[in-house]
């Protein structure tokens, strides 16, 4: 068996071709795909031009001039690399969040937007590329996500009429719709990966991304290096678990997202394929890092429905299926020893990872603050939902007020993502988000085990067993409206799609379709 084709000259790709017989040279200036670019390029550098007095970006504004120039040639010239390049900045892998010698936050989030603009550009240049509209409306999860945005957009529309464009709803719509956005990244993931071969390409850069992300951050932990922890957000596990050690930090990275579906590509691989020593290689160690950074979140609500899953996971028709995992189980338990022993509080990161998951349903975790504040947060949000039920409360608007000794005391912030959905764009907002995850999940049940190749079947399941443990999340930490976990989403369910559009192209072909 062939190990790690698809990671095979993973960044010496082949020129991007939308044909079997023709494809885009980019060895002569820009492709014709790229020309509608120009215009938009031209535009943003003069509303930034325009802006500068606004944005106050004066003494930036050559930096900004030369990134914009720079993103422009990469989505032009290669909008596959456009695509990782994404996922990397809104992880912050690239330029982190935190890095405001260079950039503040809301020119980061802009940075973000442009780019994701520029691909949906370059993804929907029709005319010269045809099927581009017949790709988008065979799949059923296109157009829930479509309908999804329609409202988004239309709701943010209706609040901007209804306060005259004030700089306050301005402020808020771009508050509230910055991270929805990115959820577009579904199109360019479905459009642009359409071989089999980039497909593999893209689930290598996936996985490649998130080791690099949880690396940092264990090295941000062992080092307490101040540089390294500019990629990472950690705290003191004792603010919310008050039982643990002050030495035991919890890991937060912005690219958690990335960890988690890495460890489920990486351990579904592993479950449904046969072991070859050199596959064992590769996806052990990328699975046990993942792993080990999700466990070192301390997120009780990724671990849950994991454990949960990973029972499930012993019951697929695969050969040695309970051996496996428990071997995975015991290489986990060893890199986190070692990780331990590194940091020298062996004792205190397992004493805390006891402690911390093992009084999940416990009284003390009942009674805790994290859990008081989001009863406070929901009940806000049932008495705003109650006013307006169907289409929800203005985005400019705050659903609670200031309430003393709350731990997180931001007043359009809940950490129940479906309320929050409920609360801002009403039922109608929240059923057509369900959709769309609803849509993913059949799609992945459905079609998983007619893929044809190991690598990117093992990836379909492994992402839709991404999405339940998401799913049962949510209801605890608002990642589905978090700008770090939006992107992965889209552009795993977007890559599900492409999966599954390229299976029956070649599926048809074969017969001679």
């Amino acid at each position: 068996m062939k190990l790690m084709s698809g990671f095979h000259s993973a960044f010496g790709q082949a020129p991007l071709s939308w044909g079997q017989s023709s494809g885009t040279s980019f060895k002569r200036g820009l492709p014709r795909e790229a020309k509608p670019l120009a215009a938009v390029a031209a535009a943003l550098l003069g509303a930034l031009l325009v802006g500068m007095y606004s944005t106050h970006l004066s003494t930036r504004m050559p930096l900004v001039i030369v990134a914009a120039g720079g993103l422009f040639w990469l989505v032009a010239k290669r909008p596959r690399w456009g695509v990782v390049f994404l996922l990397a900045l809104t992880s912050t892998l690239v330029l982190p969040e935190y890095f405001t010698r260079w950039m503040s936050d809301n020119l980061a989030y802009e940075m973000y937007l442009l780019v994701l603009l520029l691909l949906l550009v370059r993804a929907l240049a029709i005319k010269s590329r045809p099927g581009v509209f017949e790709r988008i409306v065979s799949s059923p999860v296109a157009i829930a996500l479509i309908t999804f945005m329609a409202l988004v957009l239309a709701k943010s529309l209706v609040v901007l009429i209804e306060s005259r464009f004030s700089r306050h709803s301005l402020s808020s719509i771009f508050l509230v719709d910055r991270p929805l956005l990115l959820y577009l990244l579904f199109i360019p993931a479905l459009l642009f990966f359409e071989s089999v071969r980039s497909q593999r390409w893209l689930v290598g850069a996936m996985l490649v991304l998130g080791a690099v992300t949880v690396g940092v951050g264990l090295l941000s932990l062992i080092l307490h290096n101040s540089y390294l922890g500019q990629f990472m957000s950690a705290q003191s596990l004792q603010t919310d678990t008050p039982d643990v050690s002050s030495l035991v930090e919890r890991l937060r990275p912005p690219g958690d997202a990335l960890m988690l579906f890495g460890f489920w590509i990486g351990i579904i691989n592993l479950v449904i394929r046969p072991w070859a020593w050199k596959q064992v290689a590769v996806f052990v160690p990328l699975t046990m890092l993942m792993l080990t950074g999700v466990i070192l979140e301390f997120n009780r609500s990724y671990i849950v429905p994991m454990a949960g899953l990973l029972l499930l996971a012993v019951f697929i028709n695969r050969k040695n299926v309970r051996m496996k995992l428990l071997a995975v189980g015991a290489v986990a338990a060893v890199i986190l020893l070692l990780f331990a022993s590194a940091t020298g509080t062996l004792d205190k990161y397992v004493n805390a990872a006891v402690v911390r998951y093992g009084t999940t349903f416990s009284s003390s975790s009942l009674d805790a603050q994290s859990l008081v504040s989001r009863q406070i947060e929901d009940g806000y949000a049932w008495t705003a939902i109650s006013g307006s039920p169907a289409f929800g409360i203005p985005i400019n608007e705050f659903y609670r007020p200031t309430v003393p000794n709350m731990l997180d005391n931001l007043r359009w912030y809940i950490h129940d993502a479906y309320i929050w959905f409920w609360t801002y764009f009403g039922l109608a907002g929240l059923a057509a988000f369900v959709a769309v995850l609803g849509a993913s999940l059949l799609r992945v049940l459905m079609n998983w085990s007619k893929i044809g190749d190991p690598l990117l079947q093992a990836t379909v399941l492994g992402i839709g067993f991404a999405l339940v443990t998401l799913v049962a999340a949510n209801f605890f930490a608002p990642k589905f409206y978090e700008f770090q976990t939006v992107p992965v989403v889209a552009l795993a369910a977007g890559l599900v799609e492409a999966i599954i559009q390229a299976q029956k192209r070649d599926a048809g072909q074969a017969v001679g379709k």
